[in-house]
């Protein structure tokens, strides 16, 4: 007799059948949840011990996810949150990213290498600026030839030049 479909669908592996095999919520339920007042929430980040981040929001028992990447991370809290809070209007969710102190000061010293670095570009691209105007205003060269002397790009010059300008 061939089956057309038309009688009750069991699954063929039930031990295969994850939604009966997952485990059930494990949150408060909706109204023990205290309504909120304010629209900014503290978003709390650790690693577990697979790498990956849990984040948890600190005003809201009950509402954590995990990503794989910090990224991944922000993007399913935000969803978390959207079962928790009624909220017509976007929320400020603050990061605080718990790390070990080693991992902090190391964050900090190439935050402060990037800054100085990007400190350094500026007064470089001053520097070329002002070099350029007196190679071109007072010796009259060309854009080619004052780039070269720079070492720089003609077009690079041409940037310059148009972003001094204005």
């Amino acid at each position: 007799m061939l089956d057309d479909g038309s009688g009750p669908r069991r699954a063929r592996y039930p031990a295969r059948n994850p939604a009966r095999n997952r485990a059930g919520l494990r949150t408060l339920p909706r109204a023990t949840v205290p309504p909120m007042t304010e629209a900014r929430y503290t978003a709390v980040y650790e690693r577990d011990e697979t790498n990956a981040w849990i984040v948890r929001i600190a005003e809201i028992p009950g509402c954590h996810t995990y990503g794989r990447s910090l990224a991944q991370a922000r993007r399913r809290i935000r969803e978390a949150m959207a079962l928790w809070i009624d909220e017509a209007s976007p929320v400020e969710i603050v990061d605080e990213i718990r790390l070990a102190r080693s991992a902090r000061t190391a964050v900090a010293r190439g935050r402060g290498a990037r800054l100085r670095a990007e400190r350094s570009r500026i007064d470089a691209q001053t520097a070329i600026a002002t070099s350029l105007r007196t190679l071109i205003d007072e010796m009259h060269l060309g854009l080619r030839d004052a780039a070269e002397l720079l070492g720089v790009s003609h077009q690079w010059v041409q940037q310059i030049l148009t972003d001094s300008k204005r």
